[in-house]
Order: C-alpha cells, then structure tokens, then sequence
C-alpha cells in the first residue's frame, strides 16, 4: 500500500511513480511499471531503472525491501539489465551496488565486471565522489575495477589516494563544540547568581543547541574519515593485486602529500609492494617534483616524516631510483654513502647504504648524460654552410661512426 504522501498523481512521470512505488514497497506497482519500462526504448527506460534501485527515504520501508520477494524483484531488473548492456544499464547497475542485501550488490558487481572498460568512466566517477557516509558503493566499484583488465584503473586508484579529507572540515566544530562545552558550567552558575528570566533560559537553550550541532557535525565527520581510510585500504589492496607499476608516480605523491596519515602509511605500503615489479622498459616517468619527494621519502622514511617511519620503504624508495631516477637525485644519494656525514640524522642502516653504493655510480652517469646533452656547440664566427665543425677531442676520422658525429651549422 501506498503512504498518503507517496500517491501518484496523473502527471507523475513514470521515473517519479516508480520512486514512489519504491518508498511505499509496493511490489504490484513496481512489476507493473518495469513491464511498461521493458517496452519502452532503452535511454527513455533508464531513469525508470535506476528509481528501482533507489533508497527509500523511511527506515522501515528500507528493511522492508530486505524482504524476499522484493529481493527478487531487484534480482529480476538485474538479469534484465545484462541483457540490454552497456551504456544504458552502468549507472542502474552502480546505484545497485549500494543497496542491501549483500547478494544485490554483489550480482551488480559481476555484471559489470563482464560489461569491462565500458563501465570504467562511470566507476571511477564513483570512487572519486563518494556519497556521504554511504561508502558500500564505491567499496562495490573498487572491486569491480580491479578485476578490469585496463591502464586507466591503476591510474584512477592512485589518483583518489590524494583527494581532500573531511578532518580538515572536522575539525572546526570539534573546537566550537569544546569551547562551548567548557563555558556552558560557568554560564550556568552565573545565571543562577542572579534572577532566572525567560532571556535568559532561551540563551542557555541556545548555547545548549548550538553546542550539539556542533558534536553532530563532528561526529559525521568522523564518521566519513573512517570511510574513506576503508576507502584508501582498498584502493591500495587493488593497486597491488593488479600489479600496474603506472601507478607508482601517484603513490609517491600520495605517500608524501596525502593529509590524512593513515593514507600515507598505505600508499608506502602499496609502493614497496610494486618497486620490485619495475622493469627498465616499461618504467614510468617522474617528474621533477615527484623524483624530489622520492627521495623525501627516503629521508622520511628514516625519520619520522609524512607519517611513516619504516626503513622498508626507504630502501623501496632507493632501489626504484635505479628505474625512475635521474642525475638529479645523485647528490642525495651520494650523502646517504657517508655515514656519519649524511644528512639524515641517524646513521644509515647499512642495507640502505650499501644499496646505495651500487646505486650512485648509475646516477652519476646518468648526471653526466644529462650535462653534455645540455651543452650546446656554437661557431665563434660565421661560417660557411659546407665548412663542418669537429669536437674539442681528437677523434679517429677512420671511424664511421665518428665520421657521423661531426656538427654542421644550423642552416638559416
């Protein structure tokens, strides 16, 4: 039967009746307007479908559809929409991962492992803008994608480890609640000094109000930082059963950049994991800022910095500079072999240290590479355009290869 409220009217949309049909659990209703939908064309139906996978706004019509046969009603809109596949049936599909029972969700889950890289936009936009504290979803989706064979799950995994944290908004009502609690005794007693008159009991309501909002607010915060740190583990459990070592950059800036500590910790984690994975073919590139907060990650990590202490990923940290360092990390690595010298104020473990012996003559090179591809040879004159210039060294004009090297001016 329908609530008062949820009856429909003749201009309802069949999108609005069935939501409608949802919130008062009415089966009848709903196999009726999934029968319409069925005959309808596929981008009309899809609003219809994913209202069946809405949440009802009461809580007892929520433990309602825990019911058999409304289960089997939402399992019956699920086959049918493997049937009609992709595009139109991702989001539905998506919206039912979030819903109880677990099997719901988990039916959901394997259709759109099958649908693959067609669902890809729509569970990573999933994952990057997770709904309140209503977190089984996105868990949903980052299951589903780690079992998509595709480059851009690594990459979008790796890129969530960096999103803004509800604390930092956490923590404003935390301190407004703490104030307002630690005067509240104090206004009280000075209160009960002096004549009690109706202003003055409607301030103390006020107060008293105002304080408890703020513990909500806090409260729900939290609540939301507990999801998201479930969030960032099962990003980084996926990121290291695919194996993807693309996803490296990002976790270097996560492991160093992350707000939230227990994120940082995870992302390190995830990157001792995949170092060992790198091969020099397919090594990805670093930039500038991220070579530079690898090798702040090895200092912290010797330290107490960005949250993790652990001589584990310093050495991570030292053996993928061997794939994905350049000259400039050469300086630092040459002050990690002086022992006392170095800059690090403990001594360096001797694993690190003799990993980064056999590591510094690489760099070097590489440093050497980079400053005579950086030097430039000009004439000191004009010159003809036949006229060849020939390098400072002596060079065997016997050699074929040598012959080659010598520079032409550039043609005007």
């Amino acid at each position: 039967m329908f609530h008062l409220k949820d009856k429909p009217k003749p201009d309802d949309t069949l999108e609005i009746r069935a939501r409608k049909a949802v919130n008062g659990c009415d089966l009848e209703e709903c196999q009726r307007l999934f029968e319409i939908a069925k005959a309808m064309p596929v981008e009309e139906a899809q609003p219809v479908f994913l209202a069946f996978f809405s949440r009802p706004y009461r809580q007892f019509a929520a433990k309602k559809w825990l019911r058999r046969d409304l289960i089997g009603f939402r399992h019956d809109v699920l086959q049918y929409l493997e049937q009609i596949g992709p595009p139109h049936c991702v989001q539905p599909l998506i919206e039912a991962m979030g819903l109880a029972p677990l099997s719901i969700a988990q039916e959901a889950c394997e259709i759109l492992i099958l649908i693959g890289e067609p669902a890809l936009p729509n569970l990573i936009a999933c994952i990057r803008e997770p709904n309140g504290i209503l977190y089984r979803k996105p868990l949903k989706a980052i299951e589903a994608m780690a079992r998509i064979d595709s480059p851009e799950v690594a990459l979008a995994l790796a890129s969530m480890l960096s999103r803004q944290r509800s604390i930092r908004t956490a923590n404003v009502p935390f301190l407004v609640n703490c104030l307002l609690v630690g005067l509240f005794p104090a206004i009280v007693l000075h209160f009960l000094r002096h004549t009690v008159s109706p202003s003055h009991i409607a301030r103390m309501i006020l107060i008293g109000t105002f304080s408890n909002c703020c513990a909500m607010r806090y409260m729900a915060d939290r609540n939301c930082l507990k999801g998201e740190e479930e969030l960032d583990k099962a990003a980084c459990f996926a990121l290291v059963e695919i194996g993807d070592t693309a996803a490296i950059p990002e976790l270097i800036s996560a492991a160093t950049t992350a707000r939230a500590p227990s994120t940082r910790k995870l992302a390190a984690g995830a990157l001792v994991k995949l170092v060992p994975l790198l091969q020099s073919p397919q090594a990805p590139e670093l930039t500038a800022a991220q070579e530079k907060m690898l090798t702040g990650l090895i200092g912290g990590s010797l330290q107490i910095r960005f949250g993790v202490k652990d001589i584990n990923v310093a050495l991570a940290s030292v053996k993928a500079l061997e794939f994905l360092g350049t000259g400039q990390s050469a300086s630092f690595i040459e002050k990690l072999t002086r022992g006392p010298d170095s800059p690090i104020d403990d001594l360096v473990p001797a694993a690190i240290r003799t990993e980064a012996l056999r590591l510094l003559p690489i760099l070097q090179e590489r440093k050497r590479n980079e400053e005579q591809v950086a030097v430039l040879l000009r004439p000191a004159e004009l010159v003809r355009q036949e006229l060849l210039l020939r390098p400072a060294s002596k060079v065997n004009m016997d050699d074929e290869t040598e012959r080659a090297q010598l520079l032409r001016p550039e043609e005007r």
